[in-house]
């Protein structure tokens, strides 16, 4: 037995209760058709209008259609309908609209992040940059360069350990800068376990931003082992907090790694997936260099990549360098000379910069071939 009473069209009742039938003698189609109020059709016959029901319509009715009659009554019903239609229906010829010419996506896309990757490394209120004197103006020569490049050798040790997200070490170096280009950092232990802990600590948070799961392998208790000295995880903590405190909590903000990514993304395979290489450990070397921090972030990838081309294909670098390298970098050749000169002669001089070499020889290590 049904539970639920039957769906019925309107005028249509049902007979027997819920599960009876319907009785054909009681069916009326003039009713039915009068329900369905927003369609006429304007033909004679037995297409005609169905006449307005005044007292079972109390309100009139607007159509939203008009219909002609079917060209299968007959052509008597045909000819009506014709008639009917021309005098009902209206044709209007638009004329052809014109077809923008559309812009590619992609390029939209490709020009919002330029720009607004250029406007964080030039903006104080977003990234604020690093002094390019602070080891005399600030630290008052207690570090030296070769203080911090051990120190920036120290990091990228320690965050090669971990394997945390790519351009982790950039954004760690770059908090290192930011706050000894404010904060003074004294030394009374021969062994430079503030900056040790500093370094570790800028290392911890730079990974964190990259990739919150970093925490997983990388943790408080880990850096403290690392730095020694008998550091805590309290010292990591509380060393973390004052990190933040005088960065601001601006964590984010482009680096050079950043920019190599973005001047090399649409190059894929063969030599241009070597020049990304290339490049990429070009500019991790040129971290090492107190002098890189007076160049832009953009400035010191687009230097690393015109090298990485020269290096690897010296026949495609001089035309790139012609054709591509302004609209793809912004920068002429001209305006990277200084840049690229000192990432080269650190290259060339590795016997001066024993960090550079270590570097070197884990890129060998990893990818099997010499980068130069």
């Amino acid at each position: 037995m049904c539970a639920v009473a039957p769906f019925a069209l309107p005028c249509l009742a049902a007979r027997g209760g819920y599960c009876g039938g319907y009785n054909a003698a009681d069916f009326d189609l003039d009713a039915v058709l009068r329900g369905i109020r927003s369609i006429r059709i304007p033909a004679a016959g037995f297409a005609a209008p169905v006449p307005d029901d005044s007292a079972a319509v109390a309100t009139p009715t607007t159509p939203v259609a008009s219909l002609p009659a079917p060209l299968s009554y007959g052509d008597d019903f045909a000819a009506g309908a014709e008639d009917a239609a021309a005098a009902t229906i209206t044709t209007q010829n638009n004329p052809p609209k014109r077809q923008r010419q559309r812009q590619d996506p992609g390029e939209t896309y490709d020009a919002d992040i330029d720009a607004t990757l250029r406007a964080m490394e030039n903006d104080p209120s977003e990234w604020p940059r690093p002094s390019a004197f602070y080891l005399w103006t600030v630290q008052a020569g207690g570090i030296t360069p070769a203080d911090r490049a051990h120190l920036v050798s120290w990091m990228y040790s320690f965050s090669r350990y971990y394997a945390p997200a790519p351009g982790t070490l950039h954004r760690a170096v770059s908090y290192l800068d930011r706050f000894l280009s404010t904060t003074y950092v004294s030394d009374s232990d021969s062994d430079g376990f503030t900056q040790l802990l500093l370094g570790g600590v800028a290392v911890f948070a730079a990974a964190k931003y990259e990739d919150s799961r970093a925490t997983h392998a990388l943790t408080a208790d880990a850096v403290a082992w690392h730095v020694g000295g008998g550091c805590t995880r309290r010292d990591v903590v509380d060393a973390e907090r004052v990190l933040f405190a005088t960065l601001g909590c601006r964590l984010g903000g482009p680096t050079a790694h950043d920019f190599v990514e973005h001047f090399t993304r649409h190059d894929a395979g063969g030599s241009r997936t070597t020049v990304r290489l290339v490049a990429h450990h070009l500019a991790d070397v040129a971290l090492l260099d107190y002098r890189s921090i007076r160049f832009l972030p953009s400035a010191v990838a687009a230097s690393a990549i015109a090298l990485a081309k020269m290096i690897v294909n010296p026949a495609a670098a001089e035309a790139w360098i012609s054709d591509e390298m302004v609209e793809v970098t912004g920068y002429a050749l001209e305006d990277l000379a200084e840049c690229m000169a000192e990432i080269e002669g650190m290259r060339e001089l590795e016997a001066e910069w024993p960090f550079c070499a270590q570097m070197t020889e884990d890129f060998v290590r990893s990818y099997g071939f010499l980068p130069c």
